[in-house]
């Protein structure tokens, strides 16, 4: 028997009225809705059809019903107040996997749209296993958030991971498991259960978690097993449409293995001009960062690093942003002869946010107080304000100026000596 094209299915539902029964009825718009809602896109249709559905013909068809009504509410016509309402009406007995899912919707609107923790998390509670299994996976992931990220509690956090099994969502399965690699590599500091974790997100199950995963081995790699080809290794397996934040935090850490242990100036360039501001800002200061340093330090060109110094911004990356004035500090003191606007840049170094620059920034200063506008005391406060502990060789150097301010400028041989 050959197999109904769509129009004939939905001819032949078409011819079903109430005469032939009020369930049998009830069914036939549900799965007319479905039709017009999956196979032929058509959202408007599919809206009159699951509208058609009476409670009291089938109590089942019509949560089913209301749970679509939610979703085309929700993602085609982005009415999250209307979204709401439909989710609302499905009920756990007439239709317990629907109402599942509801839950898990409405969950997802109170987090995500209506930032109201306290309700997501109430609703993600609601979503029981026995119920549906894929929904209360997913539900145990978003907790897993909740906790990790909004309440800063890890052994909650980890606690919800743990809860999602691979067989019934492995979307969650994927996202959970790169979570827990997190939480053990950032906030237990066990870089092997790290590993472990990162290694078992797959790709075909979440492409997303999985760029995550491999940018983070990376990071692992090259920074606690110092096994730089293999942290390359996992960097290019991160794919830009995959996960486009996770892309660009991989490209500039290529770039900083290419700059610093390959010493390869040009293929170090190439992987930080492929990080996008719009992906990963915090990342794309700190690419921009190295391309002036780049132009600075290895291409001798002032204007091109300047350039790029000039596009960090102090929002995005605050460690970055202090390295860049820092450094733009010293292209106006040192190339472009300009005391003024050296001491400008210098000035908007902060010590929270790059204690190592900072202290840099604060012997600059004294050194232009010192020698340029020979104002001791000015000089000495800013000498003063550097710490062996954030900067050990410009510490060595604020000692040795303050030995010759107290030397010759205060004739206090004792003193001078000290330092």
């Amino acid at each position: 028997m050959t197999e109904l094209t769509i129009d004939q299915k939905i001819e032949q539902l078409k011819k079903i009225t109430r005469q032939d029964g009020d369930d049998k009825y009830a069914k036939a718009l549900y799965e007319l809705a479905q039709i017009y809602h999956l196979d032929k896109d058509d959202i408007e249709q599919a809206e009159y059809y699951y509208l058609l559905v009476n409670k009291s013909d089938c109590p089942q068809s019509y949560a089913q019903a209301q749970f679509q009504l939610g979703q085309i509410f929700k993602i085609c016509k982005e009415d999250i107040e209307k979204a709401e309402y439909y989710y609302r009406l499905v009920e756990k007995n007439d239709n317990p996997q629907a109402y599942a899912y509801a839950q898990f919707q409405l969950g997802q609107i109170y987090q995500f749209d209506k930032d109201n923790i306290e309700h997501a998390e109430h609703y993600y509670r609601l979503v029981e296993k026995n119920d549906n299994r894929q929904a209360y996976a997913k539900a145990q992931c978003q907790l897993g958030y909740i906790y990790q990220f909004d309440k800063k509690d890890i052994v909650q956090a980890e606690y919800y991971y743990l809860l999602v099994e691979k067989n019934d969502s492995r979307q969650a399965y994927a996202k959970a498991q790169c979570q827990l690699g997190y939480i053990y590599q950032f906030d237990k500091k066990d870089i092997v259960q790290a590993e472990y974790y990162y290694l078992l997100v797959e790709k075909n199950d979440s492409r997303q978690a999985y760029a995550k995963a491999q940018c983070q081995l990376g990071t692992i790699y090259q920074n606690h097993k110092n096994d730089i080809e293999q942290a390359e290794y996992y960097y290019l397996l991160v794919e830009k449409n995959d996960n486009r934040q996770y892309y660009a935090k991989a490209q500039c850490q290529l770039g900083t293995i290419y700059q610093f242990y390959k010493d390869d100036i040009e293929q170090a360039e190439y992987y930080y001009r492929l990080v996008e501001k719009n992906d990963n800002r915090q990342y794309y200061a700190k690419a921009q960062y190295m391309l002036g340093y780049i132009y600075h330090y290895h291409k001798d060109d002032i204007e091109l690093a300047e350039h790029y110094y000039q596009l960090v911004e102090k929002n995005d990356n605050r460690q970055a942003y202090a390295k860049t004035q820092c450094q733009l500090g010293t292209i106006y003191q040192f190339n472009k002869k300009d005391i003024v606007q050296a001491e400008y840049y210098y000035q908007l170094v902060e010590k929270n946010d790059n204690r190592l620059y900072y202290a840099k920034a604060q012997c600059m200063l004294g050194y232009i107080y010192h020698y340029h506008k020979d104002d001791i005391e000015l000089a000495e406060h800013y000498y003063q304000l550097v710490e062996k502990n954030d900067n050990r060789q410009a510490y060595a150097k604020t000692q040795c100026q303050l030995g010759t301010i107290y030397q010759f400028n205060k004739k206090d041989i004792v003193q001078a000596e000290y330092y």
